[in-house]
């Protein structure tokens, strides 16, 4: 049973958050060649783009002569949940949901704001986009699988992808047996190698035998009826 092999790691050391692997700096429109600002000049207005999340690009730029109560410390801007959805919209990673299936391995991964632009607005659209990727994302490990005989997606997918199944069941959009998902996750358990060799597990205190606990543990729980192998 694949409970028996599930690991005693910790769940929320992948599942806790939304982790986003793209820089919102590829969409600043920094200025280029603009002059520096006198000693006491007051700091331009900030705005959503340039310093809420990043940080003024060039306030060390002309750190001798600049007054220091405008270059340092960083403005501490709150960041809420309304300011979070407004940088979504912004950095321009909603964009995903237009072609959802071209992620490939990186569909959980990419379309995490996606998601959370749906768990707060609820657009269906912005849903059933994230359930199109999964099923895409599946058909790349299918193949993967049957090209290697195993696939070594060992960190963050299988939590990521129970946020999906957290925010999709609560808008009707999968069931809690939805049969294509449930063998997305066993496929995902039973085949993954977290050392891209034919070794199938990988036990000890480390990143690579949590990942695979974490695969194990959520295939287990979500299906405990299901074997280790193929049905």
């Amino acid at each position: 049973m694949l409970v028996g092999h599930a690991r005693k790691s910790s769940l929320f050391f992948f599942v806790t958050g939304i982790a986003f692997f793209t820089s919102p700096l590829a969409a600043i429109d920094a200025e280029q060649g603009a002059a520096s600002p006198a000693p006491n000049a007051q700091p331009a207005p900030m705005t959503l783009s340039r310093e809420l999340y990043t940080g003024d690009l060039n306030r060390s730029a002309d750190f001798r002569t600049a007054n220091p109560q405008h270059v340092s410390p960083i403005p501490q801007l709150p960041v809420t949940r309304a300011t979070y959805q407004k940088w979504l919209q912004f950095s321009g990673q909603l964009r995903y949901a237009d072609n959802p299936t071209a992620r490939g391995q990186y569909g959980p991964r990419h379309l995490l704001p996606v998601l959370a632009e749906f768990a707060v607005s609820g657009d269906r659209r912005h849903g059933e986009a994230c359930v199109e990727m999964l099923k895409a994302f599946h058909l790349w490990l299918q193949k993967e699988v049957a090209q290697k005989g195993w696939h070594q997606l060992f960190c963050q997918e299988l939590g990521y992808i129970g946020l999906y199944r957290e925010y999709l069941m609560k808008a009707g959009l999968i069931t809690q047996d939805e049969p294509w998902f449930r063998e997305l996750v066993l496929d995902f358990a039973r085949h993954l190698h977290p050392w891209n060799s034919p070794q199938f597990d990988w036990r000890g205190p480390m990143h690579r035998a949590q990942g695979e606990g974490v695969a194990k543990r959520l295939a287990a729980e979500w299906y405990p009826g299901a074997s280790e192998e193929d049905d």
